[in-house]
Formats: C-alpha cells, sequence, structure tokens
C-alpha cells in the first residue's frame, strides 16, 4: 500500500508543532517545514564507541534527534561486542527520546519473506543481548538496509517488531516513502554524508534535497571518528548542529526520530491482543463457560480464550468474536494434542466436508513447551503465558510466531475498567504489538465479569489499538510465503504417516498385474527385432501404428528397467530377459563428441546410428543407474563394466560439475532440477559431481526453506525426476522433500478447485509434440507451469498451458507408489480407467480441460515407468537400482 504524500507530510508536520522537545520555530505559517530524519552511521566504528557517543552527546545537548546506526547483523552470524553497544546504552539513558537505535541488517532486502521474518526476530533477540540490562529500550523500531529491488518489499520484517525501514542508498537520492500491506513504512533514498569534516562540501546537496524532496533523510557516516581527536569531535558535531538548528529556525525543516515517518502518520496502528486465561480446574463448568464469553463477546472487541489444561471448550452460544487458542504442553499424548492432530488429519483429507480450517494459535503457560512439534498440528502462533518478558519474540527457528504475555493482569484486581485500561496501556506502550493476559475463571461473578469487559473495550479506544485476537495477530504480522504456507502444509501430511506402505490386498496386487501386462505390450510390439529398442512414442492410427523411431540414452535406461520389471513381475522369463537387454546394449553408442568417446544424446531404434552429435549428462546420468542396475544380473557385470569404460565419462566432469556436450563445446550442467538425479547415477560409478542442491544444511527448518528456495530459483519441479528417484535410487533427502512438497501441492490445488492435477515431463499427440509440466514454488499467482523445449512466443501463454496440462499417467503410477494416500488412489483410478490403449499400452495423459486422453498415442517411457512402479509395489517398495 502507498501512503499519500499529502497524508504522510500533513501528519508529521502537524505532529512537530505539538512536540515541545524539538522546538520548532516557523518563519512563515503558510511554509510547512520538510520532514528531516539524521541517521549516524556507527556501523563500521568497532572500537570507537566512546568517540561515536561524543558526538552525539553534542547534537544531542543541542536537541537534535538521530537515528544511530549499529553494527551489521548478519543472519546466524557471530556477534561482537563493540563499544558502541555501551556507547547506544549511555546515550539512551541520557537523552532518552533523542536517540533511537536503528538496526543494520544488510542484505534482508533480498530475501524472501521467511527470512526477513526469521532475521528481523533474531536480531531483536541478539540486540536485547547486546544492550546492557539497565538500558530502558533494548529492542529497535526501525532497521537499515540496501535499497530493493523492484516489487519486492519487507514485509516480512513486522515479525520481528520493526515498524520503519531504511532503505540506504549507494549515492544522493530523492527521497521516497512507501507502506507494506501489514504495516511497515518502508522510506528509500537520502544524501550521504562521507564524515562530520565533510560537511562544508555538502551543504548544497543537503540545501538542494530539503528544497526539492517532501521529506529528507541525512546519513552521516561516523565510522572514521578515531582519527580526529576529542576536541575536534566536538567542533565538528557543533557545526553540524549550528547548521542543522538554523534550516529548523528557518522553518525550513522539522527534524525527526526515523520511526516517527511511521508512528506520525494518520495509518499508524499496533495491534494488541487480548487473551482471557481461564484457570478452572480441568475440565470446567461448560456452562459457566459460556456464560463468561457471552458476556464478553457483547463489547464487539476480539479476544481469545483457552482453559489451563484439557481439551477445547464448547463454543456453543458465543458470538464471533472470540476464538479459542488451545493450551498445549509438553504431553504429546495429551487430550489437546490428540484433539488437533484429529482436525488436521480432517482438514488435509482429500474432501473437507465440514469446511473447517487448521487451528493455527495456541497457548503455553510454560517457558518451554515442545516447540518443534506445533507445525506439525497447523500451529504457527503461540501465545506464551509464562510470563518471561525477556523470552525469545518473533519467527523463530522452528516456524512459530512466538508472542510473549506483555502485561498480565488478575481480574479480581481489575477495579474500573477504563482505570485498569489506562494503567495497562502505560504498561504495554504505544508504539509495538502487544498481548494482554486478563487472569480469571470462569465462574467469576457478575462484578468481575463487568470490569473485564469495561477494560476490553476502554483498551480497544485507545489511540493507535486495534484490538484483535491472537490468531490475527499473526495473521497480522506474519508476511505470507507460499512457501513456508506448503512446507507446513506438507510436513503436517508427513506427520500424519501420509505416504506410509501398506500392505496390497489381492484384488489390487491383480490389478496392478493387468497394468503391467498392457504396459508390457508397448515393449513386445514396438521394440525393434535388430536393435531390441523400442520407439520414443507412437501414434495408433487405424490397425497401423507409426513410431517415432529416436530415442534418448533417457528413453533407453526406462528401457532396460522395464524390461527387468517385467520379469520381476512374471511377464517374462529370465531367457527373454537376457535377449532384450543383451540387443539394447549391443546398439549403444560410442562415438567421437567433442574430443571425448560418449555416446549420443540421440539415436534411431532402426539401426542405432545417431540422430546429432551431441551428449546429455542428464539423460547419461539416468542411463548409468540403469546400466549399474543390470550389471548386477549373472553375466552382465563384465560387458557393463568394459561398456561404461569406452566412454570418457569423467572428462565430461569439469571443476567438480557435470557438463553436457553441444556442437563439440561443453556446457555446464549444473543449474537444473534434474542435476541431483544425474549426480547420483554417475556416482554409482565411482564419478562424484556437485548436486545444485545442498542437503548438508536441511536438518532444520532455517535450512530446509534455504533449499526450497534454493529450488524455487532454479525453475519449476515436476513427478519426474523427484517422485522417480524414489523409486528407482531410493529417496535422497533433497528428492524426498520435494517430492513432498510436490505431493502436498497438487492435493491441496484439487481440494481448491475439484481438478485432478498431476504434473511431469510426457509427450502429447500433437505440436510441440513434448512438454515439461511443472509447479514453481513460491509463484502464487500461476504456480503450474507447462515449458517446451521450443523458444516459441505462442507456447508461452496461458491459452497454450490450459490446452495442454493432463495428468500424467506415469506420474500417477509413481506417485501411488511413494505416496500411497486417497489423492493418489484417485489419480490411479482415473488413468486406468481413461488412459488404457488395448494392444499398446497406456495413453501419456488425460488433458485436464477436456477429460479426453492422448489420442492412440503412447510412449515409451511412460510404459516404461508403469512397470517400474509396479514392481517397486509388488516387491516390497524396495529401491530398483
Amino acid at each position: 500500500m502507498r501512503m499519500t504524500r499529502r497524508v504522510l507530510l500533513q501528519s508529521l508536520c502537524a505532529g512537530a508543532i505539538v512536540t515541545p522537545i524539538l522546538k520548532l520555530r516557523l518563519a512563515n505559517a503558510a511554509q510547512r517545514p520538510v520532514p528531516f530524519a539524521l541517521i549516524c552511521d556507527a556501523s563500521a566504528s568497532g572500537s570507537a564507541g566512546r568517540k561515536a557517543q561524543l558526538a552525539l552527546d553534542t547534537l544531542g545537548g543541542r536537541n537534535i534527534p538521530s537515528g544511530l546506526l549499529l553494527p551489521a547483523m548478519s543472519f546466524g552470524g557471530e556477534d561482537s561486542h563493540e563499544d558502541i553497544h555501551g556507547a547506544a546504552a549511555a546515550l539512551g539513558r541520557t537523552y532518552g527520546g533523542l536517540v533511537e537505535l536503528v538496526a543494520f541488517l544488510p542484505g534482508i532486502e533480498a530475501e524472501r519473506p521467511y527470512f526477513q521474518m526469521r532475521w528481523a526476530s533474531e536480531a531483536q533477540d541478539r540486540l536485547a543481548r547486546l544492550l546492557p540490562e539497565d538500558h530502558g529500550v533494548r529492542h529497535a523500531i526501525t532497521l537499515a538496509c540496501g535499497q530493493l529491488a523492484d516489487e519486492l518489499s519487507l514485509a516480512g520484517v513486522r515479525a520481528g517488531g520493526f515498524r520503519s525501514a531504511l532503505l540506504m542508498p549507494q549515492k544522493d537520492q530523492p527521497t521516497e516513502f512507501a507502506q507494506t500491506g501489514n504495516g511497515v513504512m518502508q522510506i528509500s533514498g537520502g544524501v550521504r554524508l562521507t564524515s562530520l569534516s565533510a560537511l562544508e562540501g555538502a551543504r548544497g546537496a543537503i540545501l538542494e534535497a530539503i528544497a526539492r524532496d517532501d521529506v529528507v533523510v541525512l546519513y552521516l557516516s561516523i565510522n572514521d571518528l578515531a582519527q580526529f581527536a576529542d576536541d575536534q569531535i566536538s567542533s565538528l558535531s557543533s557545526s553540524l548542529a549550528d547548521f542543522l538548528s538554523a534550516q529548523a529556525d528557518a522553518g525550513r525543516i522539522n527534524m525527526i526520530l526515523p520511526s516517527e515517518f511511521f508512528f506520525r502518520s494518520d495509518d499508524f496502528a499496533r495491534y494488541v491482543a487480548l487473551f482471557i486465561d481461564l484457570q478452572d480446574a480441568s475440565p470446567p463448568d461448560t456452562q459457566a463457560v459460556s456464560e463468561l464469553l457471552s458476556d464478553l463477546a457483547k463489547t464487539a472487541v476480539p479476544f481469545s480464550y483457552s482453559g489451563a489444561n484439557g481439551p477445547a471448550i464448547s463454543d456453543a452460544g458465543v458470538r464471533p468474536q472470540s476464538l479459542q487458542c488451545q493450551a498445549l504442553e509438553s504431553d504429546l499424548g495429551a487430550p489437546a494434542w490428540q484433539e488437533l492432530r484429529a482436525r488436521v488429519a480432517r482438514i488435509l483429507a482429500i474432501e473437507n466436508h465440514d469446511n473447517a480450517s487448521i487451528q493455527t494459535c495456541a497457548v503455553s503457560h510454560q517457558d518451554k513447551p515442545p516447540f518443534e512439534d506445533m507445525r506439525t498440528v497447523g500451529i504457527n502462533v503461540l501465545a506464551s503465558i509464562a510470563g518471561d518478558r525477556d523470552g525469545f519474540a518473533g519467527l523463530d527457528r522452528n516456524g512459530l510466531l512466538r508472542i510473549p504475555a506483555t502485561y498480565t493482569v488478575d481480574a479480581s484486581r481489575l477495579g474500573d475498567g477504563a482505570e485498569a485500561a489506562q494503567e495497562i496501556a502505560k504498561r504495554i506502550g504505544d508504539q509495538r504489538d502487544a498481548l494482554v493476559t486478563v487472569r480469571t475463571t470462569a465462574s467469576a461473578d457478575s462484578g468481575t465479569r463487568m470490569q473485564i469487559a469495561g477494560m476490553l473495550a476502554e483498551l480497544a479506544k485507545h489511540p493507535g489499538n486495534v484490538a484483535v485476537d491472537v490468531e490475527q495477530l499473526g495473521q497480522g504480522v506474519i508476511a505470507q510465503d507460499g512457501i513456508f504456507e506448503l512446507l507446513g502444509r506438507s510436513d503436517a501430511l508427513v506427520s500424519l504417516a501420509v505416504g506410509t506402505h501398506q500392505d496390497i490386498d489381492a484384488s489390487e496386487r491383480a490389478a496392478l498385474l493387468q497394468d503391467a501386462e498392457l504396459a508390457w505390450q508397448y515393449f513386445a510390439r514396438m521394440s525393434d527385432k535388430n536393435t531390441g529398442l523400442a520407439p520414443a512414442s507412437a501414434q495408433l492410427s487405424g490397425k497401423t501404428v507409426v513410431p517415432y523411431t529416436m530415442v534418448t540414452m533417457w528413453d533407453v535406461a526406462s528401457q532396460i528397467l522395464a524390461t527387468g520389471c517385467a520379469r520381476a513381475v512374471g511377464l517374462i522369463e529370465d531367457a527373454e530377459f537376457s535377449q532384450r537387454t543383451a540387443r539394447i546394449l549391443k546398439h549403444l553408442p560410442v562415438t567421437t563428441i567433442g574430443g571425448l568417446r560418449l555416446p549420443q544424446a540421440s539415436i534411431s531404434t532402426r539401426g542405432g546410428g545417431g540422430f546429432d552429435n551431441n551428449f546429455s549428462a542428464s539423460d547419461v546420468g539416468r542411463l548409468l543407474a540403469a546400466l549399474k542396475y543390470l550389471g548386477r544380473e549373472p553375466g552382465f557385470e563384465k560387458e557393463i563394466d568394459e561398456l561404461v569404460d569406452r566412454w570418457d565419462l569423467k572428462d565430461t566432469i569439469s571443476d567438480g560439475r557435470l557438463h553436457d556436450v553441444d556442437d563439440g563445446v561443453q556446457k555446464e550442467y549444473f543449474n537444473s532440477n534434474y542435476t541431483h538425479y544425474a549426480t547420483r547415477g554417475f556416482a554409482l560409478w565411482g564419478m562424484e559431481a556437485q548436486s545444485p542442491y545442498d542437503a548438508r544444511s536441511m536438518a532444520d527448518l532455517d535450512g530446509r526453506m534455504r533449499f526450497l528456495e534454493q529450488v524455487a530459483d532454479i525453475g519449476p519441479i515436476g513427478t519426474e525426476p523427484h517422485a522417480l528417484e524414489g523409486v528407482e535410487l531410493g529417496h535422497s533427502e533433497p528428492s524426498r522433500m520435494i517430492a513432498d512438497v510436490l505431493f502436498t501441492a497438487q492435493l491441496d490445488a484439487y481440494r481448491t478447485s475439484g481438478t485432478l492435477v498431476c504434473v511431469s515431463e510426457g509427450s502429447i499427440d500433437r505440436d510441440p509434440w513434448f512438454v515439461y509440466e511443472g509447479f514453481q514454488l513460491g509463484d502464487e499467482e500461476n504456480p503450474w507451469t507447462a515449458k517446451t523445449v521450443l523458444d516459441r512466443r505462442e507456447d508461452d501463454t496461458p491459452s497454450f498451458r490450459n490446452s495442454v496440462m493432463m495428468v500424467n499417467t506415469k506420474a500417477a503410477f509413481l506417485w501411488q507408489a511413494i505416496r500411497p494416500h486417497p489423492y493418489s488412489a484417485r489419480l490411479l483410478s482415473h488413468v486406468r480407467k481413461s488412459a488404457r490403449i488395448p494392444g499398446l499400452g497406456f495413453a501419456s495423459g488425460i488433458y485436464s480441460a477436456t477429460g479426453k486422453p492422448t489420442a492412440g498415442y503412447s510412449d515409451l517411457n511412460t510404459n516404461g515407468m508403469i512397470l517400474e512402479a509396479v514392481a517397486f509395489m509388488l516387491n516390497g517398495h524396495k529401491p530398483l537400482v
């Protein structure tokens, strides 16, 4: 949300006139002064804290307000206990409202919302530990960072308690301001003063900005003060104070603290969450609870409540202003935990018949409840009623927004509601979001109830307060991050044991064997008698079949594995298996490509000759996995080893990364969501290459989020290769997580739209003949993608995407194999019903727009991976390789 200049400027200027500490004198009542903020940059001052204190002492003594920019705080980094923090504490004690601490978080502007929330929250926690305990304010309202890229915002920092953000320019720029949807003021631009000693040369630029801009921020570097003697610092600071005071006296500027850009705007508001903590023994008197909550609800002020123990209290007869937050403690087997698990299971089922939503808030009366388990039952906001005001506040490493009680009052001591509200307002301040807890019992007398109701009503009327319940507070300050939210739902599904393999009954076993028999028809009918190779795809036209006689090394891998799986489920005997695979091996190519002996990217099924003279690391990575599978068969080991030794595959790994060869030139193959799978294939043969996925830091939520952001930056994800990896090689941690979030995204899409979604790469029965369908993590508007290898404008349109999106047949089988779930079963039922092509195999997919399959059109990979999935399910869910 962008504020109008009029709203901000009028409120800032009007506010300044009634602020006695600034003592502004307007030379002309018709001339409005320009709001002017001075930021003293001590971010690199190191041990020169005393000298920085001397400079700000001089300014403070002249009633010049300033923001003090503290040393940089990196996310997850170590803090140095520099002198500047002690100086900041001393200045705060001496000048109070004239010096504002500004946290410096360089780089946060480039982060997605989750890491903005985490970084801002960690910074506040570390700042509280760095500042001495006798410092009155041990948190910051304002942060500073670099300039934002287009269309990005700092909405995430509010979760850490920041309300203003200074976007520091690299060079002088006009100052502009904007407000995020959740109430963070962003101030960009300003004038840079490189040193106190540089004032004389910068006066013109400062005066020009005052005359030109609606607001001005002056960034003064005091990082060089170590080179000046104390008397020089005092003299230079006095010169700056003289200059600024002269501008204020002339009515040109109105000096403010950086946080006042927001606090004096008409849009200023902060949340005050109201929580009624029922102290009754469990179970409470349900009727008494209902009467109490009904009386409080008459105020029309939102509030939350919970009992100290036990499962949920009935909301019967209570108005919607109240929201129960479940009380959760350490016993994970307690009724409250069981109830939440059951609720999540109902909500995340394939169909949510009661249209319920996940309860997102909980309360705890303990200092250290099981934080790490709460997100698995849908909780992302935790109100801590333990009373530890110095405890962590903000988004923690478990993805919980932790809200410590700002003030707790006993209802029996409230007295007059209006007076109580005034006292509470003093205690909680008027800047930060707050949680006010009222302890009472359901059996409280009518007088106490009236006092509580009066207090709620009066507190809600206080200027700037927005009364909310605990869940609303979370919704207001947590910035939307699609990846974070999707991962939360995925984790909940996993915690409910979704995807656990179960025994297959006799009827399903028979159905799977029928599926395998039909899929094998493709290879039995279409394989060339000489090369043993089946075509990449085939179109049924009347009684004839038109094949596409080119195959890639990926396709060859599918046929090798399909042949082995056909034998594994009893469709062919050992002799036929050996004959078929021997013919394929005989026609695997080796030729000179870019000066190396390598298999060509694509070959003819009729003679084995190459269609091109390129090399694909991705396809060969999967071929190597298939050859390792085949090499374990008696009689094949030596032949396979000799075949692989003929290729100069090690020489395609340069600087630790895989490389393709295109037109004789090696090109790095790294930034792809297929690369990780390929590196595993190479590793089976002792050829180690770097994966784009860094799995070392995936142990905690921060690491998992960083990983998924990395995946999102690479591009869309699909069933292949991530679910396929689970069937063929067994899941690595990266592929498991990607498969989990993709499955959850598909389930979400179905539950929202009623349309089955199952994306992967695959052949289609019309131009452009092959499409990579996928899901783009983090894209909230158009997450479902359809890409082609052709660089054509007409293939990059919503109409094209809608026309080719399909339920991918092989993907449906793969999901049933690795993530058995009612949704997987529904996908499988859909393709079984509509994708069968008698005598040929399975259609590549079923178009979502029409519900019709690729007409008479089947392909090698579809049928091959169906055979793999069936063998995986019927043989104990063991990976093939």
